[in-house]
């Protein structure tokens, strides 16, 4: 991403996760039109964000990826994109060769909170895709509640494999008296490259 303007302190500002645009989606969270989005980032004094795309209703989880990618190389200087990616047909995994091809896309996108993702995420169902990703260099973001010791046997396995996890790795919309205890899990796992 480009810097965009850089604040006083030297620093570009840049929010890593913004659902945009606004489309038909499968899930409770809404998206934002980038219109709007860059105006409310210009007002918070946010210089770039990373779109993550809504997940698209249906059997194709990535249908929205083309208009995040299209709103992305519209605005190379304020947006790039994480996309969704299919996980339920290993015949996918040929596109995972060419995936950081695609200009303004930056990696991969995963929610493990819901079917199928979660029983193929626990049961070890991926190894394809796991593979390919850490062979192509491809950073995958993941919504992984309540997985950290999966999380963590990935990391073993996968040593070259950039992960980012979602929110802490904390369920959605739980509010919690003890946020460094329910964190304690995650921070354990900054022993791993």
């Amino acid at each position: 991403l480009g810097c965009g303007t850089m604040p006083v302190n030297g620093y570009p500002i840049c929010d890593s996760q913004v659902h945009a645009p606004d489309l038909p989606h499968a899930t409770r969270v809404g998206g934002i039109d980038t219109g709007k989005l860059a105006t409310e980032m210009d007002a918070a004094g946010v210089d770039r964000c990373i779109i993550v795309p809504l997940e698209a209703p249906g059997a194709d989880q990535a249908a929205n990826n083309p208009p995040a990618l299209a709103a992305a190389q519209a605005r190379p200087d304020r947006f790039a994109v994480m996309g969704r990616f299919d996980l339920t047909r290993a015949e996918q995994r040929r596109r995972l060769a060419g995936w950081l091809e695609i200009p303004a896309m930056l990696g991969i996108r995963l929610v493990f909170a819901r079917e199928p993702n979660r029983s193929l995420f626990l049961n070890d169902e991926m190894e394809w895709f796991w593979a390919g990703a850490a062979e192509g260099g491809i950073p995958v973001m993941m919504l992984a509640p309540g997985m950290l010791g999966q999380v963590a046997r990935l990391a073993a396995r996968y040593p070259q494999l950039k992960i980012t996890l979602d929110h802490l790795a904390l369920p959605s919309h739980v509010v919690l008296d003890d946020l460094l205890g329910a964190i304690e899990p995650l921070l354990r796992l900054a022993r791993f490259p």
